[in-house]
C-alpha cells in the first residue's frame, strides 16, 4: 500500500514539475516577444 502511494506522489509531482515548467518556458517567450 505504500509503495502505490509513492507511486502516485511520484507522479503527481513529475506532472506538477512539467506544468511549472511550461508556465516558465511561456513566460520567457512572451518576455522575449515583448
Amino acid at each position: 500500500m505504500q509503495g502505490q502511494i509513492g507511486g502516485v506522489n511520484g507522479f503527481v509531482v513529475i506532472i506538477f514539475a512539467h506544468y511549472i515548467l511550461s508556465d516558465k518556458v511561456v513566460l520567457e517567450l512572451e518576455n522575449r516577444r515583448g
